[in-house]
């Protein structure tokens, strides 16, 4: 439940990415690396729409008796540092969970490529 948001959102980037290349390019050489690509940007872009809240249910976590809602941890990381609080640690975790999904997702292409042409 926890990677639910990022997931639903990386999926729904990687397939719309990966209609850019056409089909013709399936079969190329290039393959995997646009794939990869595609898993990469996905990544990207699904980390940065969810960054802020799990740095919302971090401060929760973190500090379950000082904040009664969702709210006054928004206030108080907004007083305390601005903006740039909710996109603390933002670059590790898009090295970290964005090259694990893009490569998981180029493994997952190509072996049902391979999958496809032996039947």
């Amino acid at each position: 439940m926890r990677d639910a948001p990022f997931s639903g959102l990386y999926f729904m980037f990687y397939t719309q990415l990966k209609r850019v290349f056409p089909e013709t390019q399936s079969n190329s050489v290039w393959s995997p690396l646009a794939v990869f690509g595609c898993g990469l940007a996905a990544g990207c872009f699904a980390s940065v729409i969810t960054q802020p809240f799990d740095v919302i249910k971090t401060q929760i976590q973190l500090n379950p008796n000082q904040f009664d809602s969702v709210y006054q941890v928004i206030h108080y990381l907004y007083a305390r540092v601005g903006l740039v609080a909710f996109m603390s640690g933002l670059l590790p975790r898009i090295i970290r969970r964005t090259l694990v999904a893009a490569m998981s997702w180029t493994v997952y292409e190509q072996v049902m490529k391979k999958s496809m042409q032996s039947q």
